[in-house]
């Protein structure tokens, strides 16, 4: 089994690509956004549809960058906590400590 270094070189780690499971809370609100959604292009004329759409494309635009700058800033939250961990000499332990 290769290390997490060396599936990084390789470029296997690909988190975005992981396959979601989506509890059943997502679930229902999909169904919820899908019926809307097919009322309300059933009932606009084209103009509304078209800004509609486009309203659509924006906003999965920013789910995107949500979620790629929410993945970076844990990736870097775990980081920085790592860095804490293996530098901190105030751990309370100590080789010299008295029995």
């Amino acid at each position: 089994m290769k290390s997490v270094l060396q599936e990084f070189y390789y470029g296997n780690l690909c988190p975005n690509e992981k396959p979601f499971h989506a509890p059943p809370a997502y679930d229902r609100a999909v169904k919820t956004l899908c019926e809307c959604e097919d009322y309300l292009l059933a009932h606009l004329d084209e103009t509304p549809k078209e800004y509609m759409r486009r309203y659509q494309q924006a906003d999965s635009q920013m789910q995107s960058i949500t979620t790629e700058e929410t993945y970076l800033d844990g990736f870097r939250t775990g980081a920085r906590i790592m860095l804490e961990i293996l530098t901190d000499k105030t751990c309370g332990f100590s080789d010299d400590a008295e029995s």
